[in-house]
C-alpha cells in the first residue's frame, strides 16, 4: 500500500506541476514532449499533461509490480525457514513418553534408561525430511536469485545513479516548489525499490542464521549421543547463512541497501564539488 500511495502522489504532483506552471507564465508554459496538435490552448495542453502523464504511472505501477514478485519470492523463503524453526524446536518433544523412557534388561533384571529416537524410529525419519527440505530451500533460493540477477543488478546500479542525479537537481531548485515536491517524492520511490529487495532479503539471511537456535532451544538432550552427533553434522551446514545475492557477490540486505545510499550521496558530492570548480 506504501507503494501505491507513493506512485500515486508522486504522479498528482506532477501532474500539479504542469498545472502550475501554466498559472504562473501562460505563454511559455510546454509539455516536454511532441504532440500532434496544438498544446497552446487550455484543451489541447490539458490534454498534452494528461497524455504525458497516464503511461508514466502504469509504468511505475509495472516496475513496483515486478519489485514484488521477487520479494513474494523472499518472503516464501522467509515463512519456509520460519516453518523449518518450529519443526526443530518441537521434533525432539517427549511429551506422553515418560513412561516409556525405562525399560528392564531381561539379562539383568535392571532398568535401563532409553533415549527419545530409541523409543521413537520416526524422530530420525522427521530429521532427514527437516534436512532435505532446508536442501531444497537453499535450492529456491539460489534459483531465484540466478532468475533475478540481471534485473535486480540493473535496479541497484540504476537506483544509485538516479538518486543522485535527482539530488542534484533538486539542490539547484526552489525548496517552496510544487516540482521539488514532486522531485522528494521521486528520489523516496527509487529508494524504496531498492529497499523492497534489500528488506526481504535481510529477512531470509536473519531466518537462517537463526535456524541453529531452534535447535538448542529443542530438547536435544533427550537424544543418544550418537543422534547428537548426526544433528551437530547438521549444524555445521545451517551455520551458513542463507543469503540472497546479485552477481553471486553483492548480498541482498540492508548494508547493501545502506551502501547504495552511500554511494549515491558521494556521486553527488563528487558532481557538486566538479560544479563549483
Amino acid at each position: 500500500k506504501l507503494s501505491i500511495y507513493a506512485i500515486s502522489v508522486g504522479s498528482l504532483s506532477w501532474l500539479m506541476s504542469f498545472i502550475f506552471k501554466r498559472l504562473e507564465d501562460h505563454e511559455n508554459a510546454v509539455v516536454p514532449a511532441y504532440m500532434p496538435f496544438d498544446t497552446t490552448s487550455i484543451i489541447g495542453y490539458s490534454i498534452a499533461v494528461c497524455w504525458e502523464v497516464s503511461p508514466i504511472l502504469w509504468i511505475a505501477f509495472g516496475h513496483f509490480g515486478w519489485d514484488c514478485v521477487v520479494a513474494t519470492y523472499y518472503s516464501q523463503a522467509t515463512m519456509q525457514l520460519k516453518l523449518l524453526k518450529q519443526n526443530i524446536e518441537h521434533i525432539f518433544d517427549n511429551d506422553g513418553l515418560k513412561e516409556e523412557n525405562f525399560s528392564i534388561d531381561q539379562n539383568s533384571s535392571v532398568e535401563r534408561f532409553r533415549y527419545i529416537d530409541e523409543i521413537n524410529g520416526n524422530i530420525r525419519v522427521k530429521f532427514i525430511y527437516i534436512v532435505e527440505r532446508y536442501n531444497r530451500v537453499a535450492w529456491y533460493i539460489n534459483e531465484v536469485s540466478a532468475i533475478f540477477d540481471t534485473s535486480v543488478s540493473i535496479q541497484f546500479f540504476s537506483t544509485s545513479i538516479s538518486s543522485c542525479l535527482v539530488v542534484y537537481h533538486m539542490s539547484s531548485m526552489n525548496v517552496v516548489s510544487v516540482m521539488f515536491l514532486h522531485m522528494a517524492i521521486i528520489l523516496v520511490i527509487f529508494q524504496m525499490q531498492s529497499l523492497l529487495y534489500c528488506f526481504f532479503g535481510h529477512l531470509v539471511e536473519h531466518e537462517s542464521l537463526s535456524i541453529n537456535d531452534a535447535v538448542y532451544f529443542s530438547d536435544w538432550l533427550s537424544v543418544s549421543p550418537r543422534f547428537r552427533r548426526e544433528v551437530l553434522i547438521a549444524m555445521t551446514r545451517w551455520g551458513q547463512p542463507l543469503t540472497p545475492r546479485v552477481s553471486n557477490i553483492v548480498p541482498v540486505t540492508l548494508t547493501t541497501f545502506v551502501s547504495i545510499v552511500k554511494l549515491s550521496y558521494r556521486l553527488y558530492t563528487v558532481m557538486k564539488s566538479t560544479q563549483m570548480t
